[in-house]
């Protein structure tokens, strides 16, 4: 059985339970931009579009939660992968996922980590949309073996095939993270099952 299941979100409402750091949400990825570079005040100055204040408070909940723990979201671009790798061990059997994708997505956790990091780009359930817009940041591929030496803050990739997708994040302690969805959190592991075939690295 693969580790995750990234199949596409549908809106389904559930109950949050004490685990949750966020707000229940529908799916609405499509609606925001990112809420954390805009200044609270120009926040709130005019009316917010359907769903669009729901899934700011729950990336707001997420913001809160890793400043507690004094991380800040990365100033300069080239910190970003550290600040994911950072949030990332900060949020080990923590729940990261949404009611919409069923909380299923590891492509939701590890695309949630970089957005709060300052990655500049949307909360993705689909892991090729994931991969996209980091390519379209400028974030590089190449193919990864087991051998290779991973830093932290590389992302790796399975093959895009249907079945099987998964993506995980190398944390500040060299562990993988990624959403395991027998336990509904972010686990930290040396080896997954998944066979990761690709390593994406943020270009300095």
């Amino acid at each position: 059985m693969p580790d995750i299941d990234d199949r596409s979100p549908k809106e389904v409402m559930t109950k949050v339970d004490e685990n949750k750091i966020e707000p229940l949400v529908p799916d609405h990825e499509h609606m925001l931009k990112d809420s954390l570079s805009t200044p609270p005040a120009d926040r709130t100055a005019t009316p917010a579009a359907p769903g669009q204040n729901l899934r700011m408070e729950t990336k707001q909940a997420l913001a809160n939660h890793l400043m507690g723990e004094g991380l800040l979201p990365a100033l300069d671009p080239k910190d970003v992968p550290e600040t994911a790798a950072r949030a990332a061990a900060l949020m080990v059997n923590k729940d990261l996922g949404i009611a919409s994708d069923r909380n299923l997505s590891s492509g939701t956790a590890v695309s949630r980590l970089l957005q709060f990091a300052g990655a500049g780009i949307e909360q993705a359930a689909f892991i090729p949309n994931l991969k996209k817009q980091l390519e379209e940041k400028g974030w590089e591929s190449q193919p990864y073996t087991s051998k290779d030496q991973l830093k932290p803050g590389d992302l790796l990739f399975t093959g895009m095939e249907t079945q099987g997708r998964n993506v995980g994040i190398v944390g500040i302690d060299g562990k993988i993270y990624s959403h395991n969805f027998r336990s509904g959190t972010l686990q930290g592991r040396d080896n997954w099952s998944s066979k990761f075939v690709t390593v994406m690295r943020h270009k300095h």
